[in-house]
C-alpha cells in the first residue's frame, strides 16, 4: 500500500496548506508525476491509462448525471475528479464507488473527507 500511502500523504500536506478539493487533485497529480517519472510523457497528470480523465470529463459534460457507480476505488481519484467536474458544471451529482479492498477504500475516504468534497460521495468496501 505503499503507493496509496504516498498520495494520502501528499493530499494531507496540501490540505495542511488550506488547499480544497482543486488543490488536494492538483497535489494528487503532481504526486503521478512524481511517481511515474519514467512515464511522464505519456501518463503525467493523470492516474490512469493515458486518457482515461478526458473520457471522464466528457461523459460528464455530455450525460450530466445524477449518480455516478464506479467500481475500484483506489484512492478515490477518479471520484474525487468526477465529483468536481460536476460540482463545475453545476450537476448535482452523487458519486457511488464500491472498493473491494478495506484499506484502500479507507484511503480513499480520507483522501475525499481531506478535500471537502465527502457530501458529493463515498467509497463502500464490497
Amino acid at each position: 500500500y505503499a503507493d496509496e500511502v504516498r498520495f494520502l500523504r501528499a493530499a494531507e500536506a496540501a490540505a495542511a496548506r488550506g488547499g480544497g478539493p482543486e488543490e488536494i487533485m492538483a497535489a494528487l497529480d503532481a504526486e503521478g508525476c512524481q511517481s511515474l517519472s519514467g512515464f511522464r510523457e505519456s501518463v503525467c497528470g493523470t492516474l490512469g491509462p493515458p486518457g482515461h480523465v478526458n473520457v471522464l470529463d466528457e461523459l460528464v459534460a455530455q450525460q450530466r448525471p445524477g449518480i455516478i457507480l464506479e467500481l475500484g476505488t483506489r484512492i478515490g481519484y477518479s471520484a474525487l475528479r468526477v465529483a468536481l467536474r460536476c460540482r463545475a458544471w453545476g450537476v448535482n451529482c452523487r458519486v457511488v464507488t464500491v472498493e473491494e479492498d478495506p484499506l484502500r477504500a479507507a484511503i480513499a475516504q480520507s483522501i475525499i473527507e481531506l478535500s471537502g468534497m465527502a457530501g458529493s460521495g463515498a467509497p463502500l468496501v464490497g
